[in-house]
């Protein structure tokens, strides 16, 4: 289906979105993983500081000094001019360890950047199989509504024809008030749902409309499968590489106790007046004796943080088999639900037609076909909802496993 709207006396045609269009939308708008990317180019940044660290430091120089003349009415003016070098041969592995911390950082941020991927496909999914169902809810509730429209109609004939009570008719009616009283509900929470979905995307919500998903319920893959996959999921991942940074942290602090060993070195490739010195190589050694405790202190915070992220990590599994064994109940649920309220709403239909049937030879009244109408439509609209119940368990069990079938792109 096509629809236009008329901007500045032009009509532009809507774009339909399927749910990977929405999602890719959604994570070209996310502040969010902007965020966690420029964290990631952080984190690179400070791999690269520690590693520069270890290495050898090159620097050129020039000095030039000017005096006044002494009592020997002699400047003493001198200029020189040259390299200078200096080379942490050993530091206790400290600076090597912050290095490999920081790139464990960043391997974490990388995961944490793909699970928040994972978790913006969920409020899409969820938001967006909101606005289908909604839409089919208000298809239900006017085919409800043109059905009653039809009984008033017949109603005010049978009537005038005396066939009819009056009471009949305002039945009638006041179904039909109700009826759509909850179309104007439907409708206001279809509007805000598509205003959330608008603000997620980054695209107003009259440019766009949705692609209805698929009739009848996807199939689903054992729980065992689940939970192998959700042994690679990314925040497990994030979490053993803080873990790993945290480690390389407590090495580094451990390291701060060891000796620093350095190497310096200069050349001289100018100098007036000359001074008869090319080069000079300095070895110097420092041990720290005494700091008042600041180093002591330093490791027992790093093996705290160390603990915290072990804890954090042994969480976050047990977390990941009870989201993924939750939300596979939870579908499992659903798509029994579905099944048996599709027998329930094909039996209220059938109902609702032998009822009609009977009332128009006479055998029934037309209160029992106005509940037979309104059992079948009530019917119809809870099968609609446990399947798109349904639909977005499964999306939350795809997501707590780790693996959405729509996750990629770059922020």
């Amino acid at each position: 289906m096509v629809m236009l709207v008329t901007v500045g006396g032009t009509a532009e045609p809507r774009r339909t979105l399927t749910l990977n269009d929405a999602y890719q939308l959604a994570v070209q708008r996310s502040e969010n993983l902007q965020i966690t990317a420029q964290e990631i180019k952080a984190a690179e940044a400070r791999y690269w500081q520690a590693v520069g660290a270890v290495l050898p430091q090159v620097s050129a120089y020039a000095r030039e000094s000017l005096a006044n003349r002494t009592a020997d009415r002699q400047r003493r003016d001198s200029f020189q001019a040259g390299l200078s070098g200096s080379w942490l041969v050993f530091d206790g592995f400290r600076q090597t360890n912050l290095a490999g911390a920081e790139a464990a950082t960043k391997r974490g941020l990388t995961a944490d950047l793909q699970r928040q991927r994972q978790l913006l496909f969920l409020d899409i999914g969820d938001v967006y199989l909101q606005i289908c169902g909604l839409a089919k809810d208000l298809d239900v509730l006017r085919d409800l509504t043109a059905a009653l429209r039809d009984r008033q109609r017949e109603l005010r004939e049978r009537i005038d024809l005396g066939r009819s009570r009056r009471s009949e008719l305002l039945s009638t009616e006041t179904d039909l008030a109700d009826s759509e009283a909850e179309i104007a509900t439907v409708s206001g929470v279809l509007g805000a749902s598509r205003e959330l979905l608008a603000f997620l995307i980054g695209v107003p919500g009259e440019r766009w409309s949705l692609s209805a998903p698929p009739g009848g319920l996807p199939r689903a893959e054992k729980l065992f499968d689940y939970l192998w996959k959700a042994g690679a999921r990314a925040d497990l991942q994030a979490a053993a590489e803080y873990t790993t940074a945290a480690r390389r942290v407590v090495s580094a602090d451990q390291g701060s106790f060891w000796p620093a060993v350095s190497v310096g070195a200069g050349w001289v490739a100018a100098e007036s007046p000359a001074g008869g010195q090319d080069w000079n190589v300095t070895v110097s050694a420092e041990l720290p004796v005494f700091d008042g405790g600041q180093r002591a202190a330093r490791l027992a915070e790093s093996t705290a943080n160390l603990r915290v992220t072990e804890l954090n990590l042994t969480r976050t599994r047990r977390l990941a088999d009870y989201e993924v064994r939750l939300a596979y109940n939870n579908f499992i649920s659903s798509a029994d639900r579905w099944l048996k309220l599709s027998v329930a709403s094909a039996s209220a239909k059938e109902n609702y037609q032998a009822q009609q049937h009977d009332y128009e030879l006479g055998r029934s009244n037309n209160l029992d076909v106005l509940v037979a109408l309104t059992n079948w439509h009530q019917l119809r609209r809870r099968l609609l909802a446990t399947e798109i119940q349904a639909r977005a368990n499964l999306i939350n069990l795809e997501v707590a496993a780790g693996s959405p079938s729509a996750v990629g792109g770059h922020p």
